[in-house]
C-alpha cells in the first residue's frame, strides 16, 4: 500500500472483497508505540451487523486491520478473515454447568471397569 493522509480517509466507505457494503470509516485504531495502525472503526450501514468485534468507546466495531486488502476510493476488507476474527470471541459462559452425563455402557463382552 502506498500512501494516503489520513484526513481523505474520514467517511470513506467500507466494501468486503464479494462487494457488500459494511459502512463507513469513522476512525483509526494506532498503536502508540509502533505507530502501525491496528484497527478500523466503523460506522455500519442499515442492516449490516458484525457480531463479535470488539467495539471502540462509540460502540462502533473495530475491523482488524489485518483483514483491509486495499484502500483507495474505497477500504476493501477480506470477508472471510473478517468472519474469522468474529468467530474468535469467545462465547459467554453459561450460567450454570450443565449436568454430568451419565458413563456410557460397555459394548456387549466387554469388560466393566471397577469403581476404585
Amino acid at each position: 500500500m502506498g500512501q494516503i493522509s489520513s484526513s481523505r480517509l474520514k467517511g470513506i466507505g467500507i466494501l468486503t472483497d464479494k462487494g457488500v457494503q459494511i459502512g463507513q470509516l469513522r476512525d483509526l485504531i494506532i498503536d502508540e508505540g509502533n505507530g502501525k495502525v491496528l484497527a478500523l472503526s466503523a460506522k455500519l450501514t442499515k442492516g449490516v451487523t458484525l457480531q463479535g468485534l470488539q467495539k471502540d468507546e462509540g460502540g462502533n466495531p473495530l475491523i482488524p486491520f489485518s483483514a483491509v486488502l486495499a484502500m483507495r476510493d474505497y477500504i476493501v476488507v477480506n470477508e472471510r478473515a473478517l468472519a474469522i476474527q468474529m468467530a474468535k470471541v469467545p462465547q459467554a459462559l453459561p450460567a450454570q454447568p450443565a449436568a454430568a452425563a451419565p458413563p456410557p455402557k460397555p459394548a456387549e463382552g466387554q469388560p466393566q471397569e471397577q469403581p476404585k
